[in-house]
């Protein structure tokens, strides 16, 4: 779906920029489309998190997911404390 719609629960936002790609039928049908009931299958195996945390300090995070080129996509560096970055357009 398009940038402007998001879908939390059962409540539904819609932009009219992007109806044409996802009409409500559309979102309705994926409303009404039955939920797994189990969160863990043979199919997705259970994830840990363990093997993707990474710590900076006293902060961890999980590693972004994937790779590129067979190399694992990490983190250059840790978050910064809230207003030491300059203000840029990157």
């Amino acid at each position: 779906p398009g940038n402007r719609r998001t879908m939390r629960g059962r409540k539904l936002r819609l932009s009219a920029a992007d109806d044409k790609a996802w009409p409500i039928e559309r979102w309705a049908a994926l409303l009404q489309a039955p939920r797994p009931t189990e969160t863990v299958t043979a199919a997705t195996g259970a994830a840990d998190p363990d093997r993707h945390r990474v710590v900076f300090g006293d902060v961890g995070l999980i590693a972004p997911p994937g790779e590129l080129d067979g190399v694992a996509l990490q983190w250059a560096h840790g978050p910064r404390p809230f207003g030491e970055d300059e203000p840029a357009w990157r």
